[in-house]
């Protein structure tokens, strides 16, 4: 089975032009989850947070992450000022589950073969009906992209999973880096899939 978790950065609303939905994936997370249970218990934290974490901080676990190939990074950036069709802008849980389909998209066609179990941040639970975004996803992939292996959708509280805390800092490095144009740590963390939406008018 092959695990994909998810987190967000930005804002689905008005406020921000950029919102980034990030994934970290991997067959094995027991390597990660040691990394960042490690790095909470040095520094007394319960949960390892993107926002709150120092750059040498964050920088010493990205270089720790990518020692070893037993993971892919991914993510979808939206460009919330140059969507042409508007309707996507009224509703959070709609713009949400359209742009994570795109993601979504590109990771079944790179684990076809594999079962998948994706484990999202219950926070994002105020946007999206829990089970929607599930259900839309499996449709997709069921009716368009050819798959037919399981696929489960699973929620929690991002404190009890560090491989969620780690889709945390994918989220919130990529968002840094179209944002405010810091390419440092984006460059380490050398995503698997980048996707920007809406690709033909993304950051005109």
């Amino acid at each position: 089975m092959y695990k994909i978790y998810v987190d967000e950065s930005g804002n689905l609303g008005p406020q921000g032009r950029f919102f980034v939905i990030g994934t970290f994936c991997t067959a094995d997370g027991k390597r990660i989850r040691n990394i960042l249970k490690r790095h909470c218990a040095k520094h007394g934290l319960d949960e390892f947070k993107n926002r709150s974490a120092t750059f040498t901080d964050r920088q010493d676990i990205i270089n720790k992450i990518r020692q070893s190939e037993d993971h892919e990074v991914a993510y979808i950036c939206v460009d919330k000022h140059n969507i042409q069709n508007k309707k996507l802008l009224e509703d959070n849980n709609l713009l949400f589950n359209y742009t994570f389909g795109f993601l979504m998209k590109e990771l079944v066609s790179r684990h076809h073969g594999d079962d998948l179990r994706v484990t999202i941040d219950n926070r994002n639970q105020k946007v999206m009906s829990i089970n929607s975004l599930g259900d839309y996803v499996r449709i997709k992939a069921i009716t368009s992209w050819g798959y037919s292996n399981n696929m489960d959708f699973h929620y929690c509280d991002s404190k009890d999973d560090r491989l969620v805390q780690a889709a945390d800092l994918v989220a919130g490095t990529v968002l840094e880096r179209y944002k405010l144009g810091k390419e440092h740590l984006y460059s380490r963390l050398s995503p698997a899939v980048s996707l920007r939406f809406p690709y033909e008018h993304f950051g005109k």
